[in-house]
C-alpha cells in the first residue's frame, strides 16, 4: 500500500510512519519506504485492514528490537505450515541477521534480511511457504507476512545505520 497526502510534509528523518491493524489487532509499524512529494509512505503486509500515519517517537534501537521480535513471532507462527528443513533454514537466516544487529553490523543485518526475504520467496515459489490469503481468514499468507515484516525491519535498520 502507498499513501500520499498533501496534508503532511516530508522532511528528512521524519518520524512519520505507516501503521496497520488487521481484524482488531494492535496497530504496528509496516513502513518500508518514505519519500518526498508532500508525504508518501509505503508498506506491505500479508493481510489488510486499517491504516494510520503516525509520529513514531520510539528510539530507532527500540523499533529495530521490536521489529526483530515481530519477525521472529511471525516465523514461529508459520512453523506448523512449513516443513522442518524450510523453517530451520529461515530461522538460521533470521538468527544471522539478529546476531549482526547485536554486533553493531547494521549493513550485515540488512544483507542477511535480504537473504531471508529471497529464501522466503524461493520457498514460496517452490510451494514450501504458503502465499495465499483470503478475506475469510482461513489461509495464512506466510510468504507475504514474513517478507513484509523483514522489509519494514530493513527500513528501520537503514535509519539506525
Amino acid at each position: 500500500v502507498e499513501i500520499y497526502t498533501t496534508a503532511l510534509h516530508y522532511t528528512p528523518n521524519t518520524p512519520l510512519r505507516l501503521f496497520k491493524s488487521s481484524n482488531g489487532a494492535a496497530f504496528r509499524d509496516i513502513t518500508a519506504e518514505t519519500s518526498a512529494g508532500s508525504y508518501r509512505v509505503r508498506g506491505n503486509g500479508g493481510e489488510w485492514s486499517d491504516f494510520l500515519i503516525v509520529a513514531d517517537t520510539r528510539s530507532v534501537d527500540q523499533t529495530v528490537d521490536d521489529k526483530f521480535a515481530e519477525l521472529q513471532s511471525a516465523l514461529s507462527a508459520s512453523a506448523s505450515d512449513l516443513d522442518t528443513t524450510t523453517f530451520d533454514a529461515l530461522q538460521a537466516r533470521l538468527d544471522d541477521a539478529y546476531a549482526a544487529w547485536l554486533a553493531d553490523d547494521v549493513s550485515g543485518a540488512i544483507q542477511d534480511l535480504v537473504g531471508f526475504e529471497n529464501a522466503v520467496r524461493a520457498a514460496a515459489d517452490d510451494g514450501l511457504v504458503p502465499n495465499v490469503w483470503r478475506s475469510a481468514r482461513d489461509l495464512d499468507n506466510h510468504d507475504g507476512m514474513l517478507r513484509a515484516r523483514s522489509e519494514t525491519l530493513r527500513y528501520s535498520l537503514g535509519l539506525a545505520g
